[in-house]
């Protein structure tokens, strides 16, 4: 028998949730229902009378074989509950004025669950302390040929402070160094993102936090160089904008901007998301790249 195409369907354990299927089995990604519109009768072979209803109600034989998951064709099998069609008023493909594949925001066109924004924010940190960590030798060498102007600039800092006066003007090749600095700590994040993102589709800390990107078109495994680069170049736009002093206000706004549209979005898209078409997903158990 052949098996029908992933998507979300009716669980076949007989709870009112729907279950995913990849293709060839059941996972363990359950969703809610987006209301309950009217229910379409089905016929003895298991189609309903006007059609096989549309995404995400109509439910797929089990696949056959000895360790087949119990479903509607089990001979053992309870019935399957009736499933439900999409209200006649409202235009095919849609659910509850939203694209067909996508419940709530929470899930890709694919049925592949979006990673919420707190585990973006995680890995984001977590990627940064590495990146710190590796640049923390170029910075300070960087920063040693001015060491004792720095020194100088940080004491009558200090002592202005404490007396409520203007703080001192920094120099400028102390703040040349400083730049540098920047400059090169947001160098080493572009190339962990590039060599991550083109090798593996991850990076340490979006491992850690169980999230994954994926390409143009939910397109599993790494990323192509072309996307990577694009992708992250906007990400670290803010950074690059906010290294010159004059345009350190501008740069936060990029920064907060970008970060903020995917806390905002229905998508869960970033500004970076947009420009790369990538999508950032939970990262499923067992290894599965189809759809991490």
């Amino acid at each position: 028998m052949a098996s029908p195409p992933p998507g979300w369907y009716d669980d076949p354990a007989g709870s009112a949730l729907l279950r995913y299927w990849d293709g060839s089995s059941w996972t363990d990604r359950l969703a809610d229902r987006p209301g309950q519109p009217e229910a379409a009768q089905r016929s003895p072979e298991g189609g309903a009378g006007a059609g096989p209803a549309p995404w995400p109600f109509d439910t797929p034989p089990a696949p056959d074989g000895p360790n087949a998951p119990d479903g509607p064709n089990t001979p053992n099998a309870p019935a399957a509950p009736q499933t439900q069609q999409a209200d006649p008023g409202r235009p095919a493909g849609r659910i509850a004025g939203r694209p067909a594949g996508r419940i709530a925001g929470r899930t890709a066109a694919d049925g592949a669950p979006l990673a919420p924004w707190w585990r973006r924010l995680l890995a984001w940190i977590v990627d940064q302390a590495i990146c710190t960590l590796v640049a923390l030798p170029m910075a300070l060498a960087l920063l040693a040929t001015r060491w004792e102007q720095l020194d100088s600039w940080t004491r009558s800092a200090q002592d202005a402070a404490a007396r409520g006066a203007e703080l001192p003007v920094l120099p400028d090749a102390l703040a040349g160094a400083i730049a540098a600095a920047g400059v090169a700590g947001t160098l080493v994040y572009f190339l962990y993102e590039l060599i991550g993102l083109t090798r593996w589709g991850t990076t340490v800390g979006r491992r850690m936090v169980g999230i994954r990107v994926r390409g143009p078109g939910g397109a599993a495994g790494p990323l192509t160089l072309q996307v990577a680069s694009r992708r992250s170049a906007v990400k670290v736009a803010g950074a690059v904008i906010g290294g010159a002093p004059a345009l350190a206000t501008l740069g936060t706004m990029v920064m907060l901007f970008d970060l903020g549209r995917g806390v905002l979005d229905r998508d869960r898209r970033t500004l970076h998301d947009l420009v790369g078409r990538t999508d950032v997903v939970l990262a499923r158990r067992g290894g599965d790249t189809a759809s991490r």
